[in-house]
């Protein structure tokens, strides 16, 4: 076979293969970081949002987001078609790189199966909003192609494309940063002759200008963090550790995260992790020995197994922006292992090319990795199931972690949405009672209170939770609709104002009409109509904004303005009788008494209405068909 076909032979087998194991992700939902990243995120419809004080520095996420949104809307399907792409280009990525780094097509080709069907890198796949971490890898890969293209052709145009790819990298995210390292990396280990700095100089220009601009104006390091107990959730931030303790903690993170790419069963995306502050705790000590171990093993492979010890080395300086050196992040997360992980399958690549390479092996290790193929595939194709839903994936989280706060409140939510109230109440206090200065569950029953009319328990777990987290912009708005409900204007306004402030939620129309209503109920006219006029910029199909609009227009007698509001707002509603009258009184300001008699005719045909009543309705047309027969008898 020629070396063209065989090329093309094991990319047609990646690709089948990756669509293969991930092709049941395209039936499943938004879930976990979806809600607020794509759902409730306004900032991915619009790219002038891009260049918003507000926005994040993922713009190659956002743009890539804003795609989906705009070709598909709110339809996941298309969502989880682009990041099966995403995954599937990762894979043959791969292959390219590992057979122009060696030279070796089988090592390459067995590299990239291994990758795509490793069932550690369902949470990045399957989850829509975790492609920062398939985005970043496949730039990375890119540049890295590139950037060995330039060394051994000196070629320009592809050292600007593995700047350019490395750039794209760093805004998909700021794991990224460590590229300039396997730079070195690769040098070191395949072109020990041409270590210059002047070759990584591009690179960390661009780094550092990603660090000035991005970064540095508004960093995230702190050791504390409220809302977040040491009993679940295992964030590095949580419990208010000390800075020994998280490095403690770390090293056990680190041990699950050398047993995930060993033993990816058992996959959970709520991993418990108590806090330790001594290293003599609970094999702490073993933990350590095992990250020692993995130096040793590098250094030691080096001259005679130089792909292992690129393996072992590319894991460890892959893993670095997630070890919690920089207090900032989870102590496990499945989709940090996504960029990592190539250097575990490249090591089992290679182990596996060299036993195919020898006669006395060959048949074994062919059996031995199909065998092993057959079960990552199998256990990736029953995890993606898992994350079909909200629901779905936290019963599965509680399977395997009891102790799961954030798994016991998103059953709850799930219980809720599905009208089962009471279930809900009961999984959202479990997760009080495991964590009770955790916010969130505060914030749900507040929610379920709320919609099931004890606004006094509304109340008090709204208030619990901006106590908890006071920037929790969500809560303020979720109690200024509680103190609306309940006649308290002018507190309704105040938390209104403050959770519009936040970002996200200030380009929520829904809210910025329920702020509106509220300054209508403390006689501020003005700034209701400023309010509505945003919410529909926000959302023009907003038809009760509409409605509204038009009521304050008719008070400060702008009948023309009110009509085509109350007009527009007839052509978003399925229950137009409330507009129908407030259309039929604008009509009769106007003295268009024949207009008006025919908006109060078509409201009469609303049976169901509950804002007028119908005998008053009817006199009313009468009165005005007396006053339209003596305007037409003293028309010239």
């Amino acid at each position: 076979m020629s070396s063209v076909r065989r090329h093309l032979l094991f990319v047609l087998i990646i690709i089948a293969i990756s669509f293969i194991v991930y092709f049941n992700t395209l039936k499943n939902g938004f879930v976990y970081d979806d809600s607020w990243e794509i759902v409730n995120n306004n900032w991915i419809q619009n790219l002038s949002n891009l260049f918003s004080s507000c926005h994040r520095y993922r713009l190659t996420e956002t743009v890539t987001l804003y795609a989906d949104y705009k070709t598909w809307g709110l339809k996941p399907f298309g969502f989880h078609l682009t990041n099966l792409l995403l995954n599937t280009l990762v894979s043959i990525s791969i292959y390219f790189l590992v057979n122009i780094m060696l030279r070796k097509k089988v090592l390459a080709f067995m590299t990239a199966l291994l990758f795509a069907v490793h069932p550690v890198h369902t949470e990045a796949v399957s989850i829509v909003s975790h492609r920062q971490e398939i985005l970043a890898m496949l730039f990375m890969l890119l540049g890295l192609i590139f950037y060995i293209k330039q060394k051994n052709a000196k070629n320009y145009w592809s050292l600007a494309l593995s700047v350019i790819f490395f750039g794209i990298s760093l805004s998909s995210k700021e794991v990224a940063f460590v590229f300039p390292l396997l730079l070195i990396l690769y040098d070191l280990y395949f072109e020990r002759n041409k270590i210059k700095i002047k070759h990584y100089l591009p690179y960390l220009v661009l780094l550092g200008l990603f660090l000035i601009i991005f970064s540095l104006p508004s960093p995230r390091w702190n050791f504390k963090i409220s809302g977040y107990d040491a009993v679940s959730f295992g964030h590095a931030l949580s419990g208010n550790r000390t800075y020994a303790s998280i490095l403690l903690t770390q090293l056990k993170g680190f041990a699950q995260y050398v047993k995930l790419l060993i033993f990816p069963y058992r996959l959970n995306i709520d991993y418990y992790f108590p806090a330790y502050n001594s290293i003599f705790q609970n094999g702490l000590l073993f933990c350590l020995m095992l990250f020692f171990m993995f130096v040793f093993l590098a250094i030691i492979t080096f001259r005679r197994y130089r792909i292992i010890s690129f393996g072992l080395v590319w894991f460890l300086i892959c893993l670095l922006p997630v070890l919690n050196i920089l207090p900032k992040t989870y102590f496990v997360a499945e989709r940090y292992l996504y960029i990592p992980s190539l250097g575990f399958c490249l090591i089992l690549g290679w182990l596996f090319s060299e036993c195919y390479n020898r006669k006395t092996t060959q048949v074994i290790s062919s059996f031995i990795l199909v065998i092993m193929l057959i079960l990552y595939s199998f256990n990736t194709i029953k995890r993606n199931f898992d994350f079909k839903s909200e629901y779905t994936l936290w019963f599965a989280t509680l399977k395997n972690n009891p102790k799961s706060v954030f798994g016991h409140n998103n059953v709850g939510v799930g219980l809720f949405e599905s009208g089962k109230t009471q279930e809900a109440i009961k999984e959202f206090d479990t997760a009080i009672q495991l964590a009770p200065t955790f916010a969130k569950p505060y914030y749900n029953l507040g929610i379920t209170y709320y919609k099931t009319g004890d606004n006094k328990k509304a109340t008090e777990n709204l208030k619990t939770a901006i106590n908890l987290d006071p920037k929790s912009a969500e809560s303020y708005a979720a109690l200024g609709m509680v103190e609306q409900k309940t006649g308290l204007y002018d507190a309704a306004v105040s938390n209104f104002e403050i959770a519009i402030r936040d970002c996200n939620l200030s380009q929520d129309a829904s809210l910025h009409y329920s702020l509106g209503v509220a300054y209508r109920s403390v006689g501020k006219a003005d700034q209701a109509i400023s309010e509505f006029q945003r919410a529909i910029f926000q959302n023009p199909k907003l038809g009760e904004a509409h409605n509204d609009l038009g009521i304050e227009y008719e008070k400060k007698g702008l009948y023309d303005e009110a009509i085509k509001e109350f007009e527009i707002a007839l052509s978003l509603t399925n229950q137009p009788s409330r507009i129908y009258y407030n259309l039929g009184l604008a009509y009769s300001q106007k003295r268009e008494y024949g207009k008006a008699i025919q908006s109060f005719q078509n409201l009469l045909k609303y049976q169901n209405t509950d804002t007028v009543n119908l005998t008053k309705i009817q006199k009313l047309i009468e009165d005005l068909k007396i006053r339209n027969a003596q305007n037409k008898a003293v028309a010239p």
